[in-house]
């Protein structure tokens, strides 16, 4: 029996693939994309982590923000400054501090005292350079940020230019000090405790902006750290200081000590708290010497580069007959350095003429000290 024969199966039909799909075919694009889809996960899995982990948090801006005054410089913070390197050279107190009055009674010190007590207030009284109380959005000590316009205006001694200095009741203004000062044997006693009191208690009220020199006179004229040599003749002598000699004659035609040799350098200091406390204890150290000559220790002063804003010239004698005629000529010289002489006469009724005439052409003032203590300006006219 034969059995029917079935017809052949249509083959199915398969399109070839598009040219695109051989291309990528060709290229791996399955890795190519499985590899792309693996690093954005990577990528993104750093970038949280980043975020959550590695990144420090943020923290507040500093605050510039000041409680002064806005924008009125440095001010407070060099008074505070000032303040407290003052405070490191106090050792003891004045029993008496001397009023500013142009008629005042001076009381001798104790045996203890020292000028430190009544230098705080005028340290701390106010500086005039940006340390007040205004209002303003500025940094009050100079290092903020911003405009502010507070006033920073301040009241009493202050700093710089405009800071006052008294001595003797004698207040004046000025950056650059002198004092030139009798250290002759004529100021035994009650003079010497009087001058050594206040010329103390004057200097270590300087501040910072200050410069300063003391200059002693008796025959010879010398400074801090020197001593001085005097003849047996009493009419010549040797500053030494370190390692160097001055020497020092009476002139042949006047009772007027002369420098011979080299001039000296004079030079300014600054008033910071080492040099302070060490003039402080020169100032009762230092010996008194024989002689009363003015001229040499006052052009010592005036030879100061730049001049001084202000000279205090205290002596309790006279010059000889040469008083008056030098009391003229440093007077005009002064006066063309545009340096004041501020005199005081400790005592001596002799020199009033000569002193006032001094401070007269200078455009300074004119102190007397009394036999009782008390200080009395009087009109230079």
């Amino acid at each position: 029996m034969s059995h029917p024969t079935l017809p052949p199966a249509e083959p199915v039909y398969t399109p070839p693939p598009s040219s695109l799909r051989q291309r990528l075919a060709r290229l791996g694009a399955g890795a190519f994309f499985i590899s792309v889809t693996a690093h954005l996960i990577f990528i993104a899995l750093a970038i949280f982590a980043f975020y959550t982990v590695v990144k420090p948090p943020v923290e507040a801006p500093p605050d510039f923000s000041a409680a002064g005054g806005g924008g009125g410089g440095d001010g407070g913070h060099r008074v505070m400054q000032q303040a407290k390197a003052q405070q490191k050279m106090s050792s003891a107190s004045m029993s008496h501090r001397i009023a500013s009055t142009s008629i005042s009674s001076i009381a001798l010190p104790d045996a203890d005292s020292s000028p430190m007590s009544s230098s705080m207030p005028d340290m701390m009284s106010g500086a005039g350079s940006g340390g007040g109380s205004g209002g303003g959005s500025g940094g009050g000590n100079g290092t903020g940020i911003g405009t502010g316009s507070g006033p920073g205006s301040g009241t009493g001694k202050g700093f710089g230019q405009g800071g006052a200095v008294t001595f003797f009741n004698q207040t004046t203004r000025g950056k650059r000090i002198a004092y030139v000062i009798d250290y002759s044997l004529s100021m035994s006693g009650k003079r010497i405790e009087l001058l050594r009191a206040e010329l103390k208690r004057s200097i270590s009220a300087l501040d910072y902006e200050k410069e300063y020199q003391i200059i002693f006179f008796a025959g010879p004229a010398w400074m801090m750290g020197d001593k001085v040599e005097m003849g047996a003749s009493r009419r010549d002598a040797v500053v030494h200081s370190g390692n160097r000699e001055y020497k020092w004659e009476v002139a042949k035609d006047s009772p007027v000590w002369e420098a011979k040799g080299r001039p000296r350098d004079v030079r300014w200091m600054k008033a910071d708290p080492v040099r302070l406390e060490d003039a402080v204890t020169a100032i009762d150290e230092m010996p008194m010497q024989y002689g009363t000559s003015w001229e040499a220790p006052l052009e010592m002063a005036l030879k100061l580069n730049p001049a001084p804003d202000l000279i205090f010239f205290m002596t309790d004698g006279v010059s000889g007959n040469e008083s008056m005629a030098i009391a003229e000529r440093m007077g005009h010289r002064a006066k063309t350095k545009k340096t004041i002489i501020n005199a005081i006469s400790m005592m001596e009724p002799g020199a009033v003429g000569p002193m006032k005439q001094l401070a007269l052409r200078s455009g300074g003032k004119f102190s007397v000290i009394e036999k009782d203590g008390s200080v009395h300006e009087q009109l230079v006219e």
